[in-house]
Formats: structure tokens, C-alpha cells, sequence
């Protein structure tokens, strides 16, 4: 289960410590993200994304993708693809060789589970990168309506926000530092040795039918030596308050 979802990393010139303390705040990342919508880590199309993401068609390893230092959750991998390998390289070696033939990936799968799948990698793979320079970054899904970012400063390494880009149905705010309220946009810039809070807002629409509907969105952060993006899946609450995660197009 994703909840015992732990990614390794391999951050080359990181220190241990920096190391333990991405792989904290970029686990969550996965887990929360994708908990909220009900995708674990036994999912197919949580298994297909994986396989896209670190194998080629033929059941090698892509080996680029593993060197580039984002991170092979290797616990998350069912024994049977995996074969109980406990060396990440060979895990992933044997997850790529059994999986390219398997039923599973034979399987059709949601779409839309695969593009959140996918979309949550990314922001983890930010994640990890900004955690290589001592900086850390995290999202949460609130509600439908409601997300925060949480920007955090590294040692002797302030963190600068040079910009939000939102898509139209979402707006951001937050302080600017001295306690007033200010938009974040394309225009904004903001620094801090400590903590930078980003709290998002999603506009919803009504159908004929009463169905509230929150389209699908994006908020990416433009962090000094990255950047941080993340992808708010589309959402709808029936008249009577049940909620559920929508189609979405790729």
C-alpha cells in the first residue's frame, strides 16, 4: 500500500541528512496525493505509470531515468515484479522484466488515474531536486476547493519565489512577510529565510443538473534554481454532497 510507499533516492553531492529529510517531505508527495483519490500503490494504472516512467517497451531498465536522481519506490512494487530484491537497481531491473509481459499492462486502464499518477510524479521529481539544494516544498489537497503549498528555506539557503503561474480557475494568495495579504502571480516576488505559506483557491461551476463542478487546474511555483508544479484533478459534488474525481483529457 502506498502508505508504506518509501522512495529511494540517489542524489549525488547531497548530504545524508539533506537525503533523509527529502525523502520525508517528497514521500508525501505520492502518498497524500494519491490517497486522496483513492490510487494505490497495487493500482494498474499505478503500475503502468511506474513502468512508462523507469522501463522501455521491452523490459530493460531505462537507466537515464534512474541516474537522474529522482527516486525508484521500490517498497511500493508487488513481490511478484519486483522478485524480493532489496538492491533498488535490481528491483527495478526485475519489476521492468516481469511487468513488460505481464496481464496487468495488458490491461486497459483509467486514463485519468494514469494522468494523476503521472502528474504526481512530477511533482515529487521537483520535489527531489529542490531537496538536493536544501530546500524543501510541499502541496496539500485541502478540499475541492482549498490547497497549500509550504515553501521551506534550507540551511543558510533562503527560499525565493520568483513568480505563480495558476491556471484561470485557480487563484493564490498569502503574506508577503509583513503580515498584508498579497496575490501571488506571474509577477510576484517573494523571499524568505524561513517558510513561504501559499494557500490556493479553485472556482467551481454549476451544471443544469446541480452538479458542482471544479475543473482541473495547475499551480507552478517558480523556486531560484527550479521549480515546483503541481496538478489539481477534476472533481464533481452531486446535489446530495457526494463527491468524486471526474474524466479528464490528457
Amino acid at each position: 500500500m502506498l502508505s508504506r510507499l518509501t522512495p529511494l533516492l540517489i542524489l549525488v553531492g547531497t548530504s545524508t541528512a539533506a537525503i533523509a529529510q527529502g525523502a520525508y517531505n517528497c514521500n508525501t508527495v505520492l502518498t497524500n496525493g494519491l490517497r486522496e483519490y483513492n490510487i494505490s500503490s497495487t493500482n494498474t494504472s499505478y503500475l503502468n505509470t511506474l513502468f512508462s516512467k523507469y522501463c522501455y517497451s521491452d523490459g530493460r531498465m531505462n537507466s537515464s531515468s534512474v541516474s537522474a536522481g529522482i527516486g525508484i519506490p521500490i517498497e511500493s512494487i508487488p513481490i511478484k515484479f519486483s522478485l524480493g530484491a532489496s538492491d533498488q537497481s535490481q528491483a527495478m531491473t526485475n519489476f521492468c522484466k516481469t511487468y513488460s509481459s505481464s496481464e496487468e499492462l495488458k490491461v486497459q486502464t483509467n486514463s485519468h488515474q494514469e494522468t494523476i499518477v503521472r502528474r504526481a510524479y512530477d511533482s515529487f521529481d521537483s520535489c527531489v531536486r529542490l531537496a538536493a539544494l536544501g530546500l524543501f516544498v510541499t502541496h496539500d489537497i485541502i478540499t475541492d476547493e482549498k490547497s497549500q503549498l509550504l515553501l521551506r528555506a534550507g540551511v543558510d539557503r533562503p527560499i525565493e519565489v520568483n513568480g505563480v503561474d495558476t491556471s484561470d480557475n485557480i487563484t493564490c494568495a498569502g503574506s508577503d512577510g509583513t503580515g498584508k495579504q498579497i496575490t501571488y502571480d506571474n509577477a510576484t516576488h517573494r523571499q524568505a529565510s524561513n517558510t513561504i505559506g501559499i494557500f490556493c483557491t479553485r472556482k467551481s461551476r454549476k451544471t443544469p443538473e446541480g452538479v458542482t463542478v471544479y475543473d482541473e487546474g495547475s499551480v507552478a511555483v517558480d523556486i531560484t534554481g527550479d521549480k515546483y508544479n503541481f496538478y489539481w484533478p477534476k472533481s464533481e459534488i452531486l446535489a446530495g454532497g457526494c463527491s468524486f474525481t471526474g474524466s479528464s483529457v490528457d
